[in-house]
């Protein structure tokens, strides 16, 4: 079967591995879309995340969508055929395309069949590669008691899913910082109610909610991110960290943490799928086509990582897809 496999910083390259057979309690996956998530991008332009090294050859990919293809014994309610999104969270605290386990950007991946999620509906592969992102911000809004007032710092994909959540949520009044022109242009089009470059100019919107909230979302990644979410921050509020970085690290402000005893809140892949996700989906309650912004086939796989590494690009989810899929939705 073809795979993308890792080498280093732009050197993929595409490789036939031995065709992988379902097991007991296992069914093979034809993968027909992989949205580049951020661990991909970083893990990608740094060969490794904080001290945590690429063994090479790599096989990215954690959100995933395809057909089933193949199933194994002892397996139900799954057949050939059925579109699938693939839950990344593996038995034994094992994430997909997360060292040592291979990811999905391959033609075949098999998986427990409790990581094929089946989705129903008509919708493109793209989107359903989305819904892992959507269970991990699905899972932190579950962990707070938003008010009618939050914060979201970042306006990337997880920034934006956070705002769509929100309001699904009837959330009434939601502010996005982004310093990035086509990013806040996004959130407009997702329809916040501030879309604003930094925490001085949202201080001084007139009629804004947003001078101090309790709940704020980083999403970001970015010392200056957390730093201004420490700046909006209310006395006793809570941050939840949605943002990924490579570096070991990020600068915490201390003072005006301790001084208003925040709380961090940190979530990412670590539990199975959020089934709340696939619902929202398949209820027509979020709509998540508008964060396909490319759709861009394996022989061009580089280039497609090199346009979500940009800092300042307007891209939102890029989805990498086998040069055959010329039709984007499943049958």
């Amino acid at each position: 079967m073809r795979v993308l496999a890792y080498y280093g910083p732009n050197d993929l390259r595409e490789e036939e591995w031995p065709k992988p057979q379902p097991g007991f309690g296992q069914v093979r996956v034809a993968i027909k879309s992989v949205c580049l998530s951020t661990c991909d991008v970083l893990h990608y332009t740094t060969g490794g995340f904080g001290d945590l090294a690429l063994p090479r050859p790599f096989v990215f990919g954690q959100d995933a969508a395809g057909l089933i293809d193949a199933v194994g014994a002892g397996v139900q309610g799954l057949k050939p055929g059925m579109p699938v999104v693939l839950d990344p969270v593996l038995p034994n605290d094992q994430i997909l395309g997360w060292p040592p386990t291979q990811g999905a950007l391959a033609e075949y991946i098999v998986v427990p069949a409790r990581n094929a999620v089946p989705i129903e509906g008509r919708y493109s592969f793209a989107e359903l590669a989305c819904i892992p992102a959507l269970a991990v911000v699905e899972d932190a809004f579950d962990r707070c008691a938003c008010d009618d007032h939050i914060v979201i710092v970042g306006a990337g994909y997880l920034g934006l899913l956070c705002l769509l959540t929100a309001q699904n949520l009837g959330v009434a009044s939601t502010a996005v910082i982004d310093a990035h022109p086509g990013r806040l242009a996004h959130a407009c089009q997702f329809g916040a109610n501030d879309a604003l470059a930094n925490v001085a100019q949202l201080a001084a919107s007139s009629g804004t909610d947003h001078a101090e909230a309790a709940w704020i979302f980083e999403c970001s990644g970015t010392d200056e991110g957390l730093a201004q979410a420490l700046d909006l921050a209310a006395p006793c509020s809570d941050i939840m960290l949605l943002g990924m970085t490579a570096a070991r690290t990020l600068a915490l402000p201390m003072l005006p943490a301790c001084l208003k005893e925040v709380q961090l809140h940190c979530c990412r892949h670590a539990q199975p799928m959020h089934a709340q996700a696939p619902r929202l989906v398949q209820s027509g309650k979020l709509n998540l086509a508008p964060l396909i912004t490319h759709r861009i086939p394996w022989d061009k796989a580089e280039d497609a990582f090199a346009l979500a590494a940009q800092p300042d690009g307007d891209a939102i989810r890029i989805s990498l897809e086998p040069e055959e899929l010329d039709e984007p939705f499943h049958p």
